[in-house]
Order: C-alpha cells, then sequence, then structure tokens
C-alpha cells in the first residue's frame, strides 16, 4: 500500500478489486472462465497460467505441443 495518498489509494483498490469480482461473476454465470494476468506478470508465466487453466478445463480431447 502507498504511504502518500493511502487513503484514496485503499478505496481505489477497494473498488477495483469489488468491480474485478463483479465481472468475474457475470464472466463465469456466461460460462467463461476468468484468468486474471495483471501487466506487471511476467508473460511467460502469465501464459503458463493461460496454459495450465485450459488444460484443466479443455478435457481429454486436448492436444498440446507442450
Amino acid at each position: 500500500m502507498p504511504k502518500a495518498n493511502s487513503e484514496w489509494w485503499a478505496e481505489k483498490l477497494a473498488a477495483n478489486e469489488a468491480r474485478d469480482r463483479r465481472h468475474d461473476e457475470a464472466l463465469r454465470s456466461a460460462d467463461w472462465t476468468v484468468v486474471r494476468v495483471w501487466e506487471h506478470e511476467d508473460a511467460e508465466s502469465a501464459a503458463e497460467k493461460v496454459r495450465r487453466v485450459v488444460m484443466a478445463t479443455a478435457g481429454a480431447g486436448w492436444k498440446s505441443d507442450g
């Protein structure tokens, strides 16, 4: 949590989290699988996160090169 303007940041981050949860719920209710990747995440780690979710949800018919 930033020390400067900490009250504003706390409110902003709480609102962002609530918005993300609402969006997650709406997507899941439409049968989507939600994978959240943050801009500061390493691209390879983010891709691996997505790959794991795809492999876990795609079923036995999924084929992967790696």
